[in-house]
């Protein structure tokens, strides 16, 4: 009996397919979840359920991981233009998980302090359904840049209770506040130091001019 029960869930499974996570978003907070992905082939929209964060390694300064499971419970995927809904098929489930590593801030763990930290992600995630049939199971992966929300906590260092990221963007296309701040000045500067030049070389254009009719 437990050997036909095996093989009816080898053949209930048994069409299996890769996919890649291209481009969308994912967030979480307040233990909640929200999805949205596209991909050759596959996408979702509107994703929902519960999901949180875990952060491995507490102590400012120091190499952390981080990890996030997501079950989304509601929303839609349409899987070669063909509408998969989440509910009310029991038969039908999609499940994400996300991950990172990071290196934590070096100062400020007072309790409540605020940090955020870019850093790149993967995601890989399992898509079931079995209605409308057959029954198929897709395994989808991606990467992209994750955005991590730590709080500094007075007792244990920092803690972490939200994140988001976005599929398919590297790291270097989104410079960090810090980086934008330092082009903005260099170019203040820049521009500052020509408009310098400009005034000073009309000046000294102007005293030729008076001097040689003078």
């Amino acid at each position: 009996m437990r050997t036909l029960v095996l093989l009816f869930g080898l053949l209930l499974y048994a069409n299996a397919e890769a996919g890649t996570i291209t481009s969308g978003s994912y967030l979480t907070q307040n233990g909640q979840g929200g999805m949205n992905f596209a991909g050759p082939g596959i996408s979702g929209t509107g994703l929902s359920g519960d999901a949180g964060v875990l952060l491995f390694g507490d102590q400012a300064g120091q190499f952390a991981t981080f990890r996030s499971e997501f079950s989304a419970l509601a929303g839609t995927i349409f899987i070669n233009s063909v509408e998969i809904p989440l509910l009310p098929h029991l038969t039908n489930s999609a499940d994400f998980r996300f991950t990172g590593s990071l290196t934590l801030p070096s100062a400020g763990v007072d309790p409540g302090e605020l940090f955020f930290v870019e850093t790149p992600g993967t995601v890989t995630g399992t898509v079931r359904h079995c209605s409308p049939g057959p029954c198929t199971t897709y395994s989808l992966s991606g990467s992209g840049l994750a955005l991590i929300r730590l709080t500094g906590n007075g007792l244990t260092g920092i803690t972490s209770t939200q994140m988001s990221m976005v599929f398919g963007q590297p790291l270097a296309a989104v410079p960090e506040p810090s980086t934008l701040l330092l082009l903005t000045s260099v170019l203040a500067i820049l521009i500052g130091s020509r408009l310098i030049r400009i005034t000073s070389s009309l000046k000294s254009s102007c005293d030729s001019h008076y001097t040689d009719h003078a």
